[in-house]
This record gives C-alpha cells, sequence and structure tokens, in this order.
C-alpha cells in the first residue's frame, strides 16, 4: 500500500516538474544567446508583496478601587505573496504567519498565565497551464498547514500538548482543472489529490489524535505498537479563492475555501476548510481586519487530557475569530 502512494505521489510530482519547463522549442539562434539571464529580464514576470500587522496591548492596575489584573497581549500577522506569470504559465504562491498571546497576572495571587490568541502557518502555491479554453487552466495545488507552537486542551487544566508543531502538519497534494478568469478568482476542480496527516508528537500519535493510526496495547495498557505519525489518502480536492479590492470605501474581502474527500476506505474522509476577511483602512498606516476561519474534519476528535490521558471524542466543528486594530506595514 504505501508503494501505491509513493508512486501516486511520485505521478503528481512528475506532472508538477514537466507543466514547469517552458512549453517553447529552442532553435538554433537560441544556443547563441548567453546563458546568465539579467534579473530584469526575469523578475519583470513576478508580482511580489504582501503586509504586516502588528498589535499590542498592555495594562497595569495599582490600588485601582474597580479593580482589573495586569495584562500583556500581543498579535501579528505576516502575509507574503509571489506570483508568476508568463504567456501560458501562471505560478501563485502566498504565505501567511500568524501569531499572537495574552499574558496576565492575578493581582491576588501574582500567578502568571499565558495563553494563545492566534497561531498558524498555511503555504498555498498553485501551478497553471493554459487549457483548452480561454481562462481554463491544468493545475497542480499544493496546501501546507501546521502551527508554531503547543497548544492545549481549553476543557481541562492539563500541561500536556493537544497540538504543536507538525502535529498536526496537513499537506494537500491536487492535480486537475481550474478557472481562472485573473488572479483574483480562482476555482480548481482536482480529481487526483492526496492528503497527508503528519503528527510527529508521539503521545498525540499513540492516541491515534488527528485521523492517524493509534497504538496497539496490551491488556495492562503497554504499547505493543506505536502509532502512526503519518497517514496518507487518495481523494478528490476542491479550492476557492476570490479578492474583491474594494467592496465599499477602503473595505477589501478576501476568501479561500478547499474541501478533500477521499475514495477509499470504511468511513470516508471529507476535511474542509474555509476562511474569510475583511480588511478596513483606517489610515494609511491604520487598519482594522475581521478574520473569520472554519474547520471540519469527520476524523479529527476533540482532544480531552483527562488525569494525564488523552483521549478522543467525536468530530466537532471548529471556529475562529479574530478582531483586531492595527498597525499595517505594506509592501
Amino acid at each position: 500500500m504505501n508503494k501505491l502512494w509513493l508512486s501516486l505521489l511520485i505521478l503528481i510530482l512528475s506532472t508538477y516538474w514537466a507543466m514547469a519547463q517552458d512549453p517553447q522549442d529552442k532553435t538554433l539562434s537560441d544556443l547563441n544567446k548567453p546563458l546568465i539571464i539579467l534579473p530584469e529580464d526575469t523578475m519583470r514576470y513576478w508580482k511580489v508583496g504582501g503586509f504586516y500587522n502588528l498589535q499590542f496591548n498592555q495594562n497595569f492596575f495599582v490600588n485601582w478601587l474597580p479593580g482589573g489584573n495586569n495584562s500583556t497581549a500581543l498579535n501579528s500577522i505576516l502575509f507574503t505573496y509571489a506570483n508568476y506569470a508568463k504567456k501560458n504559465i501562471q505560478w501563485r504562491n502566498n504565505l501567511k504567519l500568524a501569531y499572537g498571546f495574552s499574558r496576565t497576572v492575578d493581582n491576588i495571587t501574582k500567578e502568571v498565565s499565558v495563553s494563545k490568541t492566534d497561531d498558524q502557518i498555511e503555504f498555498h502555491s498553485d501551478f497553471l497551464v493554459k487549457a483548452f479554453e480561454k481562462h481554463w487552466y491544468w493545475i497542480v495545488s499544493l496546501i501546507a498547514k501546521t502551527q508554531f507552537a503547543p497548544g492545549f486542551s481549553q476543557d481541562d487544566d492539563s500541561d500536556i500538548p493537544t497540538s504543536r508543531f507538525a502535529a498536526p502538519l496537513y499537506i494537500y497534494l491536487g492535480a486537475g482543472i481550474a478557472y481562472s478568469p485573473d488572479q483574483f478568482f480562482n476555482v480548481g476542480l482536482m480529481p487526483a489529490a492526496l492528503k497527508f496527516t503528519v503528527v510527529l508528537d508521539q503521545r498525540l500519535a499513540d492516541a491515534g489524535a488527528y485521523g492517524v493510526l493509534n497504538a496497539v496495547r496490551d491488556e495492562r495498557g503497554n504499547i505493543i505498537v506505536p502509532g502512526k505519525n503519518l497517514r496518507v489518502q487518495f481523494g478528490g480536492m476542491v479550492t476557492f479563492y476570490y479578492l474583491i479590492e474594494e467592496i465599499a470605501e477602503n473595505l477589501s474581502f478576501q476568501t479561500n475555501f478547499w474541501l478533500f474527500v477521499s475514495y477509499f476506505g470504511t468511513t470516508r474522509n471529507v476535511s474542509t476548510n474555509w476562511q474569510g476577511i475583511f480588511n478596513l483602512r483606517l489610515r494609511k498606516w491604520l487598519t482594522a481586519s475581521l478574520n473569520i476561519q472554519f474547520f471540519y474534519d469527520n476524523q479529527v476528535g476533540n482532544i480531552r487530557v483527562i488525569d494525564d490521558l488523552i483521549q478522543i471524542e467525536r468530530p466537532r466543528m471548529q471556529l475562529k475569530v479574530v478582531f483586531t486594530l492595527n498597525l499595517q506595514i505594506t509592501f
């Protein structure tokens, strides 16, 4: 079975490599051209940019009768893109890094508590080659998603992480066809797709967290066969991206969606993610943003830590809403 997944991965990657080659035939005159390509000859096909948002908040109280706890909060988001377009070839890449935390000091017990308010690493790459009709392209798409720091259960008071960097790490790789009239709108239909679920935290892998195969234990609970750190599934994938630069004065909206459905297994995997971002520019350097994200996977159950044991419950819809008033730097 592993050989089958490896063969499928090699097939999709080889297709990606073949599509990346320049389709134009070389002529004898090309042999006389210099081998070194000047930067201005290549960079003109690229559009590179992004933005960085930073939000900082601090509260400090001394003999303040209405009450309150000293706290510090920091949130930051970095979004970058690098898009290539030349004749019948387009290559679109974007990277989003987000992290935030809140630190609170209890004025009575002096106990310090630190919690995350945001944590995201997400990379998306689409390689497109013009197909048979206007605005239609052959597409190879790559999506990778994980986080920076350990996360803990919201329902339990435990110092055992329920997530961390590369636990989980989701990688989606698909090939198919896409409709894209411009760089602001893209719909991809990929009947051949691979989903890789990586869980590098062995404790989580042994519990079968995030859909990997759990450990085999004896009657006393001792581990005989460790849990798997990797799960590979074959299926189909749909992606959607749309950017409206100005739905109202100084207000933009960006949305992206993807859906993966596996073809095999007693219980087919359905994994979906939707994200919408409203961005309002108040001043040249000051913006307000609202980020709404839904995520659901029918093989990813809610994780609890009870008596230092990781327990997996039924799957639930995951929701994140982040509103920020930002100092924004655009480049």
